[in-house]
């Protein structure tokens, strides 16, 4: 953290252009390390170069950023409102699984069931919240799926390409970013990405299981899941994609993702087979159907993260061009990661 000794306004300034393409690449400029250790040190950060606009501007600029910044903000504990909603039907928190012992036993009957003898699959923590689950109304992401297909392997990449792959980086929720994708040519795929379909992260630490949902613009031109990455479309009128795609995403999501992974050698992998255990549910009325209002409201706040993040995003992507046109020079994108 480097103090500032400028007014909030002329830091959020600052902060603004930094983060713009100008700013960026001149960041980069100023890496250092070696094998793939980036770094960059406070002395190399003093020495860079902010274009003084007129101070009007530098604030209207500081406080277009401060308010994009902050409705992000915001909209964060609208998710995590919306995961206690959750949590409140299923009785359980995350905390209450921290005091769980660290040895256990399983049935031979589970066990002959499940058909896994994993510690990961079978730690208390993890049965205790499926039990939580399965005391409300649930569906199993395998019933949930009409249909399920892993994405492609591209030979080669090509900025210039007619053809988006989203990759695990672009998988963001609740939306996933199309800006950033990577590009090819036309391979003579099939399957391309339909809005509103569930794209789930089937690989890596740090992102297996992590969801979103295939905005509505994903049909503006060919677009492809990665080969890491599955798509999925959902069985209409059962439950929302937004829903399903937030339950993924919180720890009760990601608990059930973990325990359900394979892999060797630091590498995990989730299939299409694995589905079947992940429970998600939902809030039923008094008489027993599923509790729609409470869906509705959960939606919503899910959808008010979704409209914080592309408000903001338009914004930054404003500012960029005052920059790039305060400047006069565009700078080489090329050298700015995605």
């Amino acid at each position: 953290m480097i103090p500032l000794t400028e007014p909030p306004l002329k830091a959020a300034y600052i902060c603004a252009y930094l983060q713009s393409p100008a700013g960026r690449q001149q960041i980069l400029r100023l890496h250092r390390g070696s094998s793939r250790q980036i770094e960059i040190y406070p002395d190399d950060l003093l020495t860079l170069e902010i274009p003084s606009l007129d101070t009007a501007q530098e604030r209207e600029i500081g406080a277009r950023w401060l308010s994009a910044v902050r409705s992000v903000r915001d909209a964060r504990s609208a998710v995590r409102d919306a995961e206690l909603m959750i949590q409140e039907v299923l009785g359980v928190s995350e905390a209450d699984l921290e005091g769980e012992p660290t040895v256990w036993s399983q049935g031979v009957r589970l066990v002959g069931t499940s058909n896994r003898l994993d510690p990961q699959f079978t730690a208390p923590r993890t049965r205790r919240l499926r039990d939580a689950i399965s005391t409300q109304r649930f569906w199993r992401l395998s019933d949930l799926v009409a249909k399920v297909r892993t994405g492609y392997q591209p030979p080669y990449y090509d900025e210039g390409g007619d053809v988006r792959i989203v990759k695990t980086k672009d998988v963001m929720f609740p939306r996933v970013s199309l800006a950033g994708c990577a590009r090819t040519d036309d391979q003579g795929w099939t399957d391309a990405l339909a809005p509103g379909d569930l794209l789930l992260n089937m690989t890596g630490e740090g992102t297996l299981g992590r969801a979103g949902v295939a905005p509505a613009d994903v049909a503006d031109e060919a677009t492809f899941a990665a080969i890491d990455v599955a798509a999925a479309t959902l069985h209409p009128g059962m439950l929302p994609t937004t829903y399903v795609a937030l339950f993924m995403n919180s720890w009760m999501g990601r608990e059930q993702t973990l325990a359900a992974q394979t892999g060797s050698s630091g590498q995990q992998h989730i299939y299409e087979t694995h589905f079947r255990s992940i429970l998600v549910p939902v809030a039923s009325t008094p008489a027993g159907s599923v509790d729609r209002d409470w869906l509705d409201a959960i939606v919503r706040l899910a959808e008010r993260r979704a409209s914080a993040a592309t408000t903001a995003a338009a914004t930054f992507e404003a500012l960029d061009q005052v920059f790039i046109q305060g400047l006069g020079v565009v700078p080489d994108l090329s050298t700015i990661p995605a």
